[in-house]
């Protein structure tokens, strides 16, 4: 893991002024946040600072009163939430979110929906093209589960998985929609801390591998400050700072607010 990369100006996610209320309650108030290509950039901050709810608004499953986010410098405001994987956004949740009567494989593949557009119409007209469609998503999940050291567990039942393999197949499925950025929200959360660490291995191996930007939520500083290369803090659903980790563990409203405390 390599903290100190030189990150690229592009930006492939940009937040402007994003304002969330809730009945009246400010839950974002104008906060920005851009995410560089290639880059993986965290975001921190105490309970209730407003993270998830970001990450819900980029990915359309609340909607924002004012402010515009960008992915890839196209304004995404106006777009449904099914759409959303479509635009190259995958998302991991605080829960794991698994079929758990399912096979991994078959969890794996449900990322790829989005490519199987209109498939049982097409199967009316054309059953054998659908199989080979099928058949193609199938080769690449598996590609994607040798690639996380996962393969031999295929044909699994999900919800037999410990949890740390759940939370790998869930960034599995992401993946299998070929994204431009990867949400990931609290990977971390629940593991014990060698698995931290191997987790951290893997999350910058898929950013390599996959030549894709990636927003991490994450509670464990261990992690966040040997795995970003810039880091953005959230507090009460305002932006306090951003900077690269040597200048967020230096700086004092940082401290102050979130690094400064326990639990």
């Amino acid at each position: 893991m390599n903290a100190q990369r030189e990150s690229c100006v592009t930006p492939v996610l940009e937040a402007q002024d994003i304002l969330v209320t809730f009945g009246g309650i400010q839950a974002l108030s104008g906060v920005s946040l851009t995410v560089g290509d290639n880059e993986i950039c965290g975001l921190i901050g105490p309970n209730g600072a407003g993270k998830t709810t970001f990450l819900n608004a980029v990915t359309r499953l609340i909607s924002y009163q004012s402010g515009t986010i960008r992915v890839l410098g196209k304004p995404i405001d106006a777009a449904k939430p099914r759409e959303v994987i479509g635009l190259g956004i995958a998302r991991t949740f605080q829960n794991v979110g698994i079929y758990g009567s399912m096979t991994v494989a078959e969890n794996v593949m449900l990322g790829a929906h989005h490519r199987l557009g209109g498939r049982f119409a097409k199967a009316l007209i054309n059953p054998s093209g659908t199989r080979v469609q099928d058949a193609n998503v199938r080769t690449r999940a598996m590609e994607i589960l040798n690639e996380l050291n996962m393969a031999h567990l295929a044909d699994t039942q999900a919800d037999a998985l410990p949890y740390p393999l759940q939370k790998r197949m869930e960034i599995a499925r992401a993946l299998a929609s070929e994204p431009k950025i990867l949400l990931l929200d609290e990977p971390a959360g629940g593991l014990t801390h060698g698995e931290v660490d191997e987790f951290g291995e893997l999350v910058d191996r898929v950013r390599r591998n996959h030549a894709l930007s990636i927003l991490l939520i994450e509670h464990h500083m261990g992690l966040v400050m040997g795995l970003c290369d810039r880091i953005h803090v959230f507090h009460l659903g305002q932006n306090l700072a951003h900077g690269r980790p040597q200048e967020i563990k230096s700086n004092q409203a940082v401290v102050s607010a979130y690094l400064g405390r326990t639990g």
